[in-house]
């Protein structure tokens, strides 16, 4: 049965390596394991499959983590919401950067006109790249093309948004080798 783990709290040395040891111990297989940490703070985002009841996993990584006071919960995959309907010989990977002064406004305009055409976000990161008070910013995503959405179209539609918005851009097709 698959779960999907979800754990966030104050960053800690170590914190990833306390919670594959949990798993380990239960016997759970780890499917797809991420850590993000942003200023002091981290969220953990895990799948696993395990015949360990969502109630008992959840209980088992808070018994074995307490004294970090991290915030975890544990839910069951279901089948039917898990049934995507690309495949993976259905899409082509797609990495797409940004540089830009107004973060969230680009993250809005841009995810929106990815989501207008179909494309799921597979992966994306934001960082500020400009020291003190230079307000400049990176953001990294990873796209997952469908094979019946012109290339071509999704490369005029975000550079000319990107022209609108005066934000630089670079969008280009990746291999495995890159992710």
């Amino acid at each position: 049965m698959n779960k999907m783990i979800l754990i966030s709290g104050y960053d800690v040395l170590g914190i990833g390596a306390i919670i594959s040891k949990v798993l380990f111990e239960l016997n759970c297989i780890t499917c797809n394991f991420k850590i993000v940490t942003l200023t002091g703070f981290f969220s953990v985002l895990i799948e696993v499959k395990s015949d360990i009841s969502e109630k008992n996993l959840e209980k088992e990584l808070k018994t074995n983590t307490d004294k970090f006071n991290l915030t975890i919960k544990v839910y069951k995959i279901e089948e039917e919401k898990n049934n995507i309907s690309l495949k993976n010989d259905d899409w082509i990977p797609y990495k797409l950067n940004i540089i830009c002064n107004d973060q969230t406004k680009a993250l809005y305009l841009f995810m929106k006109a990815i989501a207008d055409l179909n494309i799921n976000i597979a992966n994306l990161f934001c960082s500020q790249i400009g020291i003190n008070d230079d307000n400049s910013y990176k953001i990294s995503l990873v796209l997952e093309v469908p094979i019946t959405t012109s290339t071509k179209l999704l490369e005029t539609n975000l550079n000319n948004l990107a022209r609108e918005l005066n934000m630089l851009i670079d969008i280009h097709s990746v291999n495995d080798l890159e992710f």
